[in-house]
C-alpha cells in the first residue's frame, strides 16, 4: 500500500512539474523575443528562469557605405581586416568600377573582400561623371541634335 501511495505521489510530483513548465516552453516557442510574465510559477522558479529570455538586441545605426574611388588610406584602415599595405594596393587600383573589382583583381584576398563588401561601395568617378556630361533628358527642347 505504501508502494502505491508513493507512486501516486511522484506521478502528481511529475504532472506538477510539468504543467508549470509546459507555459513556458509555449510561451517561449511562440514569442521567442517576449519577456516571461511575473507570475507565481515563474516566481517559484528563481530568478535564472527570467534571465533564460534573450533581451532584445539594441537599435543599430544604419552603415554608411565608404566609397572606394575616394576614401583616404585613414579611411581604408579603419576597415575590418585591411592593413597599410592593403589600402596602398585599394588607392593604387583606382579606378573602381564595382566592389567586385577588390576581389577579382589581386587587390584582396577573399576573406578580406567578404569581411568588407557590405561596408563599401564604388561610385563612378568625378572625371568620368563630368566627361559623359549632362543626360540626353537634360538638353533644352529647342536645341539640334
Amino acid at each position: 500500500m505504501a508502494t502505491v501511495l508513493m507512486d501516486t505521489m511522484n506521478i502528481q510530483f511529475t504532472c506538477l512539474a510539468f504543467c508549470l513548465a509546459l507555459p513556458l516552453v509555449a510561451s517561449a516557442a511562440d514569442t521567442p523575443a517576449a519577456a516571461p510574465k511575473a507570475s507565481a510559477p515563474h516566481a517559484a522558479m528563481g530568478p535564472k528562469a527570467r534571465q533564460a529570455v534573450p533581451a532584445k538586441p539594441a537599435a543599430s545605426k544604419p552603415v554608411r557605405l565608404m566609397d572606394l574611388n575616394t576614401a583616404t588610406k585613414a579611411q581604408l584602415k579603419t576597415l575590418p581586416t585591411i592593413t597599410d599595405a592593403d589600402a596602398d594596393k585599394i588607392i593604387a587600383g583606382r579606378p573602381y568600377t564595382s566592389k567586385a573589382d577588390l576581389a577579382t583583381r589581386p587587390i584582396l584576398l577573399r576573406g578580406q573582400y567578404e569581411s568588407v563588401k557590405s561596408l563599401v561601395m564604388a561610385l563612378p568617378p568625378a572625371k568620368a561623371r563630368a566627361k559623359a556630361g549632362p543626360s540626353p533628358k537634360a538638353s533644352s527642347p529647342g536645341s539640334k541634335p
